[in-house]
């Protein structure tokens, strides 16, 4: 922790680094103990991301302290966004791909269906605040 403190070249990716590790670690036990299985998949998808992260982050700090100056607020900026990529995109990317698959359309969150139908509901002309949506994921069809 000693690197964390000291405001020094390369802290804020120290702080980086410290994150995403326990992003990765949190995701690791998030996989394995939450109850419902959209969450677990999300985790066991997002802790890889995390921990490629971490290890860049330490990289780029011990590259940092060698050589202060540069672009480190750019670096850190990428590696931000190629981590949210990887953690919320893709993720949700892959989520999108398994809805679409025939046998599939119940693969979601409740909010979720409940948003799709308010949606189509609304492109038929009709008050979505309205509408009873009723029968439950049983009773939905895959069309």
């Amino acid at each position: 922790m000693g690197r964390l403190r000291g405001g020094g070249p390369g802290t804020g990716a120290w702080w980086d680094a410290a994150l995403y590790a326990a992003s990765a670690g949190f995701s690791l036990v998030a996989a394995r103990v939450f109850e419902i299985p959209l969450q677990r998949e999300w985790a066991g998808r997002s802790w890889a991301p995390y921990a490629v992260g971490a290890v860049a982050a330490v990289l780029l700090a011990l590259r940092l302290r060698r050589r202060p100056g540069g672009a480190g607020t750019a670096a850190r900026m990428a590696l931000a966004v190629a981590v949210l990529v990887g953690v919320a995109l893709v993720p949700l990317a892959a989520g999108i791909a398994e809805r679409a698959e025939p046998g599939r359309r119940a693969y979601a969150h409740s909010e979720v269906i409940v948003t799709e139908e308010s949606a189509r509901l609304l492109l038929d002309g009709r008050n979505p605040y309205a509408a009873v949506l009723g029968g439950g994921l049983e009773n939905r069809t895959d069309d």
